[in-house]
């Protein structure tokens, strides 16, 4: 588990990567507003609101620069609850939820958040698992909670993201992708840099990089987690992989044990 609170004065939205990892991330906002896009979905997100990002979903704030920016972030992997199929029960539900009319659940982070220094880290870290398996179940009954999409979503954008979830291994350039989606390849290529802020086929490597990263977790030696994801060039996907990761594929293999390693900074 990782986690932090942070406060940005003068927020320059620029200075937050967008970025995809396979930790369940848990953002709360404390102070500050803009929209937050989860994949094809955007958020406008203001004081008091949860975001919940599944494993291997890309996101990023989108908010004007020179805000304030307060927010409580945790990541863990899904091993790390009792049930690991809480949090993408709940983010299927929605990955944004609206507070405010719920004290209990605003009551519960405040007082994470507060009890942050004055536990130990493992003490802390059973704290967090049992006051956010509260908060996930409460969510998960409570519908009026639940922010909708509010974001026009493209069409094409959205029947690519379709597409590479359901073809990932088989992709190997944007033509895959636009012939499968009836598309021409420079329409997509610009309406996805466009929507997403990100090139078509750098989503498509970090997709695979991520799939290849939940295989390692679950012990699946290198060279067959990276041909599952559709590597066919074995020295191509560990060099993309140690770039992204910081580490070799064997090593993330032998480390893994359901504790969250990603950024702190979102």
């Amino acid at each position: 588990m990782v986690y932090s609170h942070n406060l940005t004065l003068h927020l320059r939205a620029s200075d937050y990567a967008k970025h995809f990892h396979n930790d369940c991330e848990f953002l709360y906002f404390i102070d500050g507003a803009g929209e937050y896009v989860v994949e094809e979905r955007r958020y406008s997100v203001t004081s008091g609101d949860l975001i919940l990002i599944p494993p291997g979903k890309y996101h990023f704030l989108d908010a004007p620069d020179g805000r304030r920016y307060e927010r409580f972030v945790l990541h863990a992997a899904p091993a790390f609850f009792s049930d690991p199929t809480l949090p993408a029960r709940v983010a299927d539900l929605s990955a944004c939820f609206l507070l405010s009319d719920y004290p209990l659940i605003r009551e519960a982070l405040d007082g994470l958040i507060a009890e942050e220094k004055r536990y130990a880290p493992a003490d802390f870290a059973l704290l967090a698992r049992s006051t956010l398996e509260h908060v996930m179940l409460s969510l998960l009954y409570t519908y009026d909670a639940r922010i909708p999409n509010e974001g026009e979503n493209s069409p094409l954008v959205t029947s690519a993201l379709g597409y590479i979830s359901a073809h990932l291994s088989e992709i190997k350039c944007a033509g895959d992708v636009a012939r499968g989606i009836y598309a021409s390849v420079s329409t997509l290529m610009h309406g996805f840099q466009k929507q997403m802020q990100i090139p078509l086929m750098r989503y498509v490597r970090i997709k695979k990089i991520l799939e290849a990263d939940r295989l390692l977790s679950e012990g699946v030696r290198a060279t067959e987690a990276a041909e599952h994801a559709g590597f066919s060039d074995y020295t191509a996907f560990y060099r993309l992989y140690r770039r992204h990761f910081g580490r070799a594929p064997r090593e993330s293999r032998a480390r893994r044990t359901g504790m969250g390693e990603a950024s702190k900074r979102d």
